[in-house]
């Protein structure tokens, strides 16, 4: 019985001036060794990556080169040293063809898991043979870790002419398209060239490290702080020889490190991911990461700080941990990787980093020191910060806050009036952030005192950036200001605009003042204050630009309660369109015009207005929002002459003035509030003129009407379904809001299309909707259509129910709550443990009696177990639940020939067998084998000879059916394991079909 068969680096550094090595001439080149020695005596260590190429970098000679190279192989603490990378074979020198590669390069693909990129050589082949070789793909192999890869891929010259003679050479391009390790380390890469007896070799890891260079400056108290710089590409190659940088750093005992990347900023979203977390990674500080990766992917080099600057903004916003190792800057990244480094540093040291030339470094000096400053001190630096620029002079002003003196408040608002604006408004800044109590005063007088714009907009711009609570009552004052001066533009009313006829300041328009009122109303939103609410209110009315009123109105929404229906309704009205007043009396039309907008091509319609309209949801909105919902383009393209006017007129009884269009998606808003505020009438008139409304306005009536149970759903569904464009959202909202009056509706129209396709001879596209939207839908009636499709006469319904069958079976289980359990009642009944396996089905089918699959499986149990009428009463109840399944079936009637039904039970299965097409199909070639699987059981049970003979021979009819014809039953083990089958082992016959089933398995392709 079948139940079921589902087919090298240049290092440079450049001393701190005000180092003890300060002697030391910037043209000077230090080996990797000496920097060992004198970084060692330095008190604290901070390293600064700097991706960032300068103007000039210096040359270092061969000599210097190869000292290098042997510095690093023998670094100064062997114990902390990477292992060395395993030398390279050497390349026969004398005789054969050498190879060597000029540049790489690597390419990442979409990939979570482990490494896979492609990879491009340029090369360039030479013969120091003395006869002439031919180079072609052929002889070239990558290997990967020891084992070799695809077929490799040759371009340029050595492809057009493979022939080297002596002495020649030639530069080719190599490309291997996939290649792939384990996780995300780097794989040994090695080019392999063979000619003859002899292998030249190229060591692919040494290409990349010879690729990608990396620049190291030193600066910060004792030289703590390392900057080392790099340009190129975020790729896998800047990982691997990345992570040999940090690991020579490690050596030096370096503690910070900051990444300042100049990089491209492509960079597919995947790696995005995987450099992210692997940058995230190298800081010491635990953090968790947005979207971690299912597989971790982490540095083997850490470091006590760690940051980086100039990243990809994907990596930036989403995939770099928590604990922000990236900053926006140099200057930030350096001044936070040195801010614990002046900690045991004296005050002089620090203060004379003030002169360095590293803004970071100026930063961190100040940020760190300036608390440890006398007044004297701090006046110094002042003066003489004012002479050097307005660059040192902002710094040192937007620090002030720090000083814990209570006088250098007057420091502070002396600044605020400085010329030059930044130095100003870093004072500024400054002032507002100090915790002196006399702060929140200064700044209001200094607010009352200057009225210029230019003044209120600085002490804004502070207020925000602190985002200090203790300046509400200023910030709402200052929102009031706005809002009134919205209301009257004609009169010098609100604080922003006193004094500006005194300053001859231009006014700020109004775009500018409605940008600034709703930072400062998120300001105030997040404090809670609502001390602008009652000015809003007065003023709403009185503000004739629509946008502000947006503005004012989202704020004010806020804190509507139930009083300010009222003024709710008055602005709705006022910006609505008004419906037509022909024939209206002259008393109706006063009214309408008092209401509503006097002329709608004035109406402003926004989504706040949309969402104050479902807020307070009226029936006299209808009209307006509906004939805003037909306005746009999408709209009144898909209506023929006439028809919107139509359709309004009937559900209002007057025709409508034209609007002016608005976009789609506030054409589809309006549309939803008005059927939040139509009345039963209006709705019933929206839903009968339902093919008028563009699509997205049908999916979204479907919807409601479906939720609501509306009395006109089912009529509407079955227009909806038999809709392309609408049959996957009426389905959806039928999923959603289930019911037997649904699922009863989709079978009905499944029978209709079914039979209307198998009349036609072509399968509808409703069907082949429905059929593809059905993947998880259990209900019996549609699992009969659904069966019932599976054996149409029309082989593309047949073959696409299939499809959706087969799916469902391998998926069915797959997110069960009862998943495990299944798997040990699988193993127990494969392990030939009967009682265990229906025992475990029991426990799962008594959690869910409607798993009718489970039933099938423990019914042939039963029987195996000699319980045949148990094994019946599962299979009535698994037919029940998956009606006119065939693999069903014929096990149902398999249990009828063992309850000794053998004439119903013969008669079933041939029913069955009729009922498929005959064509070649999985399905047909099981079904006659079941029947005769049927005949296998009936001779056991009849005690008739002649009735024995008689299913001898059908049966074995039967069973040859099933294996010559096409497609037919190619499993051998499975008939030799049958036990329904067991009756015919003896039959004259049964070794050939056995070996034609043999020949059907070596002709049937493998899945």
């Amino acid at each position: 019985m079948v139940l079921s068969r589902v087919h090298g680096y240049n290092w440079e550094l450049r001393l701190s001036p005000f180092s003890q090595a300060a002697e030391v001439p910037e043209t000077s080149m230090l080996q990797p060794s000496d920097w060992s020695r004198s970084v060692s005596a330095a008190t604290f260590c901070a390293v600064v990556i700097c991706t960032t190429v300068f103007a000039q970098v210096k040359e270092v000679p061969a000599q210097a080169q190869e000292e290098q190279q042997a510095a690093k192989a023998a670094p100064a603490d062997e114990s902390e040293s990477p292992p060395a990378k395993e030398p390279a074979a050497k390349q026969p020198q004398e005789d054969g063809p050498t190879i060597q590669i000029s540049s790489v390069k690597i390419g990442t693909t979409s990939n979570y898991q482990n490494f896979v990129g492609s990879l491009s050589l340029e090369v360039v082949v030479r013969n120091k043979s003395k006869a002439t070789v031919s180079i072609t793909e052929e002889e070239l192999k990558l290997e990967v870790d020891g084992k070799t890869t695809a077929r490799l891929s040759i371009s340029g010259d050595l492809k057009s002419r493979p022939q080297l003679q002596p002495g020649e050479k030639r530069k080719a391009r190599i490309s291997v398209s996939a290649v792939s390790g384990t996780g995300h380390d780097e794989p040994d890469l090695e080019l392999q060239l063979k000619s003859g007896p002899l292998t030249a070799v190229a060591d692919v890891n040494l290409a990349f490290r010879a690729a990608r260079k990396y620049k190291t400056e030193l600066m910060g108290p004792n030289d703590s702080l390392a900057v080392v710089s790099y340009k190129g590409p975020m790729d896998y190659m800047f990982m691997w020889t990345f992570e040999d940088e940090l690991k020579r750093l490690q050596q030096l005992k370096m503690e910070r490190v900051v990444l300042d990347a100049d990089t491209d900023r492509n960079i597919n979203y995947p790696f995005r991911m995987v450099i992210g977390q692997w940058l995230g990674s190298i800081s010491q500080a635990k953090s968790t990461q947005r979207f971690p990766l299912p597989t971790k992917v982490e540095s083997k080099v850490k470091f006590m700080q760690f940051f980086a600057v100039g990243l990809p903004s994907g990596t930036i916003q989403y995939n770099v941990q928590s604990t922000a190792v990236v900053r926006p800057n140099r200057e930030r990244a350096i001044a936070d990787a040195l801010k614990s480094a002046y900690s045991n540093i004296t005050l002089e040291v620090a203060l004379a980093d003030l002169k360095h030339k590293e803004a970071g470094v100026r930063r961190s000096a100040i940020e760190s020191n300036i608390d440890r400053m006398s007044l004297e001190q701090l006046d110094y630096y002042l003066a003489q910060a004012e002479k050097d620029s307005p660059e040192h002079l902002r710094l040192l002003a937007e620090n002030l806050y720090r000083v814990p003196y209570t006088s250098v408040t007057d420091r502070m608002l002396t600044l605020t009036a400085y010329k030059d604006e930044k130095v100003a408004q870093a004072a500024t800044e400054a002032l507002v952030r100090c915790i002196s109590p006399s702060t929140v005063r200064l700044v209001t007088e200094l607010w009352n005192e200057d009225p210029t714009d230019k003044r209120h907009q600085m002490i804004v711009t502070a207020v925000l950036t602190a985002n200090d609570h203790r300046y509400l009552p200023l910030m709402s004052r200052y929102a009031i200001g706005i809002v009134e001066s919205f209301g009257t533009a004609d009169d010098d009313v609100g604080e922003p605009e006193d004094g500006k006829a005194e300053s001859g300041e231009k006014p700020p328009t109004e775009a500018v003042q409605i940008q600034r009122l709703r930072k400062v109303f998120g300001y105030l939103a997040r404090y809670q204050d609502q001390g602008y609410a009652d000015a809003a209110r007065r003023m709403l009315m009185k503000i004739p630009s629509h946008l502000a009123q947006d503005e004012v109105m989202t704020h004010l929404q806020r804190s509507l309660v139930d009083s300010d229906g009222k003024l709710a309704r008055r602005w709705i009205e006022s910006r609505l369109p008004a419906p037509d007043t022909s024939g209206m009396t002259p008393q109706q039309k006063e009214e309408v015009e008092r209401r509503f907008a006097s002329n709608p091509a004035q109406a402003k319609i926004s989504d706040v207005l949309l969402g104050i309209v479902r807020k307070y949801p009226d029936k006299s909105y209808t009209a307006p929002l509906l004939r805003i919902a037909a306005s746009s383009s999408t709209s009144t393209k898909t209506k023929s002459g006439g028809q919107i006017s139509r359709i309004l007129n009937n559900v209002f009884g007057a025709k409508p003035e034209p609007v002016p269009k608005v976009s789609s998606s506030l054409a589809q808003n309006s549309f939803r509030a008005a059927m939040l505020c139509a009345d039963h009438e209006q709705l019933n008139q929206i839903i009968d003129d339902y093919e008028k409304w563009n699509q997205s306005q049908q999916r979204y009536l479907i919807q409601q009407v479906v939720q609501i149970q509306h009395p006109e759903w089912v009529r509407l569904v079955r227009l909806a379904i038999k809709q392309s464009q609408t049959t996957s959202v009426a389905l959806s909202a039928l999923q959603a809001n289930p019911s037997v009056e649904g699922y009863e509706l989709i079978a009905d129209i499944m029978r209709e299309e079914r039979e209307s396709s198998e009349k036609r001879g072509r399968r509808s596209s409703a069907l082949f909707n429905i059929l593809n939207q059905l993947r998880y839908v259990t209900y019996p009636a549609v699992r009969r259509e659904l069966n019932l499709c599976v054996k149409s006469k029309l082989q593309d319904v047949a073959t696409t129910a299939e499809q959706i069958r087969t799916y469902n079976r391998r998926n069915m289980f797959q997110n069960h709550p009862m998943s495990e359990k299944l798997t040990k009642a699988t193993e127990s009944r494969n392990a030939g443990k009967i009682e265990d396996a229906i025992a475990a089905y029991s426990a799962i089918l008594e959690r869910d009696p409607f798993l009718d699959s489970l039933l099938v499986s423990r019914g042939s149990l039963y029987m195996r177990a000699n319980q045949p009428e148990l094994g019946l009463k599962d299979l009535e109840r698994a037919n029940t639940l998956n009606p006119e399944d065939c693999i069903t079936q014929s096990i149902h009637a398999i249990a009828m020939i063992r309850n000794r039904q053998i004439a119903k039970g013969i008669s079933y299965a041939e029913e069955i067998m009729e009922s498929v097409p005959d064509r070649p199909s999985p399905l047909r070639t099981d079904t006659i084998y079941n029947t005769a699987c049927v005949y296998g059981r009936a001779i056991e049970i009849e005690p008739d000879a002649e009735k024995q003979k008689e299913y001898m021979t059908r049966g074995i009819l039967l069973l040859r059916k099933s294996i010559e014809r096409q497609q037919g039953f190619h499993d051998p083990q499975h008939l030799l394991d049958d036990p329904d089958l067991n009756s015919f082992h003896d039959h004259e016959h049964w070794n050939e079909l056995l070996e034609k089933v043999r020949e059907n398995e070596k002709k049937t392709p493998r899945p």
